[in-house]
């Protein structure tokens, strides 16, 4: 319990340094009902976390229906909810393959429908406010997601090497950031 009330402060303190942004609030406010429901004895449930932030964003701030990465992060959110009741359904026959095929399985069919329903939920609001619809954003989306985290942990392993002061450090710091 204590670790979740320490993780309730860090979001908080996030969404100042972020300036409040809708997404960040919409994160953060289902994050925080995840990690607040055991205190009142209650499981958490995504699509209720959704719409709490939903609500709790436009009650605070009607304008904000208004602007498209609210309406983007919103509906790509349900889309990957809708895409994880789908992938454990489609999952549920794959118990009997071997344990490295379910792995790659589960893999594959996550990504494939996080990807996909993501995007299928964000169409409309493109289609909308840009007059563009990307028919090759899910499968670009499956090829990046991998090299970009390990770009994002590169990163951050570079910048807390650049903060030790050991000559040994600096070169592999310029090389990363170059």
């Amino acid at each position: 319990k204590t670790g979740n009330i320490l993780c309730v402060v860090f979001l908080f303190l996030f969404c100042i340094v972020a300036c409040f942004t809708p997404s960040v609030i919409r994160a953060s406010f289902m994050t925080i009902a995840v990690l607040i429901s055991p205190f009142f004895k209650r499981t958490s449930d995504s699509l209720n976390s959704l719409g709490g932030a939903v609500a709790f964003i436009l009650v605070t701030n009607p304008y904000t229906i208004t602007s498209v990465s609210f309406q983007l992060s919103a509906a790509a959110t349900l889309g990957v909810l809708a895409a994880n009741h789908f992938n454990t359904q489609a999952l549920s026959f794959t118990q009997k393959l071997p344990p490295i095929l379910v792995k790659a399985s589960s893999f594959l069919s996550s990504s494939l429908l996080i990807s996909c329903f993501a995007g299928v939920f964000t169409l409309p609001i493109s289609a909308y406010h840009f007059g563009v619809v990307s028919l090759t954003a899910p499968l670009s989306n499956i090829l990046c997601i991998q090299p970009a985290f390990y770009g994002l942990i590169a990163g951050v392993v570079s910048i807390a090497l650049s903060f030790i002061q050991l000559p040994v450090f600096a070169p592999i710091t310029a090389i990363a950031f170059k």
